[in-house]
């Protein structure tokens, strides 16, 4: 009768079991499902904390026994046995056994221990296979009555009943792009500039620099092919250093946008940039031809750069080569510095018609033959002094590539004792000292020199430096703006270069 009992138990948790488990699966039953999961959470937070203070109770225990010598611990052992013993004894004393005599909370757990080890050992002694074979029939029961209340279910939704299943439905992405920096008008809206006064955009600015640069080439190419001056391909290339400069200072202030957000302006300015370089190195291909006297091959250079920019190169070139067929015919001065060499103070009286005894006639025959003033004409134009008087024009309007070609031209020409040398080198010393770069960085910011200004003040002296390279204030100055150059490299987060 009482393994009768403990069977029917099994086979009803079983049913129970599987039941439970069957309904908490259905998608009707999700909110109940999640009620009992969030009430379970708050319990077994609450268990976690009783069972955390009985843990920590009984690790302190565990830890004071731990700390006890070998000797202590087998007495300790002993101590707790006895114990038991004594329980047990006074247990059979008063007829009762001894869970019974045991603390509720002790005893519970004791007790389900016992029974769960008497039945593993009832399955494995007595009805082995009898119980197994109970088992299988349980859970094969359990299978088909999940199977049967599935299909009914099925049916009950096919007439209407119940809740309908649930459809996924597909949620459109919430993703958004990230939107990309927009290029402030300060940088190319003129009008906009205009209207806020906050000067020409730089790039305005750019477009502006390099159209200057290509008028300027085109302006001096035609007074050279008319001989009116002396001009070279390579004072053209420092135009086209101009116009890569331009375009360099144009993204300088566009690149860290990227091109998708460009306004149109800017896309206009880009193009017209690479066309003024383009125009400027075909307007080169055409000069070096014409300087080689390859006058047919500058005429066809010309007609092509005429394609890129009509500005009737190829009619300037031909009235060149129209020119370059003429005869030429000897100037004045040219035929006197020829006959130079062969006048001597001798030569006027072999022109005497008749000659006389007395020679007082000839100084007033001779001063309208004799070339009086002609030796103070043999010497050639001071071409250095031009070269000074352009260089320090250069630096003052700031055009530092010509500056820095001419400089170095006279650095070449002239000697070391050279007055001019000297003269040029004190004047450019002047024009970079600037009181202002005296003092220490970061200095009083009412009389801090700028960036800008550090830069100028950096090339003048670097210039002066290339004429003489030991000049004492030169070299002083060149320590103040190396010193400003450093704090402004800080400031900015990164080298401050004054010659990009």
């Amino acid at each position: 009768m009482k393994n009768s009992r403990w069977l029917l138990i099994i086979s009803i948790a079983l049913i129970m079991i599987g039941l439970v488990w069957f309904v908490l699966g259905l998608p009707q039953a999700k909110s109940t499902v999640d009620w009992l999961w969030a009430t379970s959470g708050d319990v077994r937070v609450q268990l976690e904390g009783a069972l955390g203070s009985l843990s920590t109770f009984v690790n302190n225990l565990w830890k004071s026994a731990g700390a006890l010598p070998l000797s202590l611990r087998i007495a300790l052992v002993g101590l707790i046995l006895l114990s038991i013993f004594a329980l047990q004894q006074y247990a059979r004393q008063i007829g009762k056994s001894l869970f019974d005599i045991l603390p509720s909370p002790i005893s519970r757990p004791l007790q389900f221990v016992q029974k769960l080890a008497d039945g593993i050992v009832f399955l494995l002694r007595n009805r082995l296979a009898a119980t197994a074979f109970l088992i299988l029939t349980l859970l094969m029961i359990i299978y088909f009555a999940m199977a049967i209340i599935g299909t009914m279910s099925g049916s009950f939704s096919a007439f209407g009943f119940g809740a309908p299943t649930p459809t996924p439905t597909l949620v459109p992405s919430t993703a958004t792009a990230t939107p990309l920096p927009q290029m402030p008008h300060e940088l190319w809206d003129g009008k906009y500039a205009e209207e806020n006064r906050l000067g020409t955009p730089p790039v305005e600015i750019s477009i502006r620099q390099a159209i200057a640069a290509r008028d300027s080439a085109l302006t001096n190419f035609r007074r050279w092919l008319k001989g009116e001056v002396n001009w070279s391909s390579a004072e053209l290339r420092l135009k086209m250093n101009d116009a890569d400069a331009a375009r360099t200072y144009f993204f300088q202030n566009v690149g860290a946008y990227p091109e998708a957000v460009w306004p149109l302006r800017v896309r206009e300015v880009r193009t017209q940039l690479d066309e003024q370089a383009q125009y400027l190195r075909s307007l080169l291909d055409v000069m070096v031809r014409a300087e080689a006297k390859d006058w047919n091959g500058a005429l066809s250079a010309a007609g092509e750069l005429d394609k890129l920019a009509n500005f009737n190169i190829s009619a300037d070139v031909q009235q060149a080569i129209d020119r370059s067929k003429r005869t030429p015919t000897a100037s004045p001065t040219i035929a006197v510095i020829i006959i130079l060499p062969s006048l001597t103070a001798s030569a006027t009286p072999t022109r005497t018609p008749t000659p006389t005894t007395t020679p007082t006639p000839l100084p007033t025959r001779t001063p309208t033959r004799t070339p009086t003033p002609l030796p103070t004409r043999t010497p050639t134009p001071d071409v250095a002094a031009n070269m000074v008087a352009s260089a320090k024009n250069a630096v003052s309007n700031r055009d530092w590539p010509v500056a820095t070609y001419i400089v170095g031209e006279l650095d070449r020409t002239l000697s070391a004792s050279d007055p001019r040398r000297a003269d040029l080198t004190a004047w450019l010393v002047s024009q970079a000292d600037d009181p202002t770069l005296y003092q220490d960085p970061p200095g009083d910011p009412a009389y801090r020199p700028s960036a800008p200004n550090v830069c100028t003040r950096e090339r003048i002296v670097d210039l002066a430096l290339t004429l003489d390279k030991d000049n004492a204030k030169g070299l002083r100055i060149r320590g103040y703006v190396a010193a400003w150059i450093d704090y402004y490299s800080t400031q900015y987060g990164r080298e401050l270069n004054c010659y990009q």
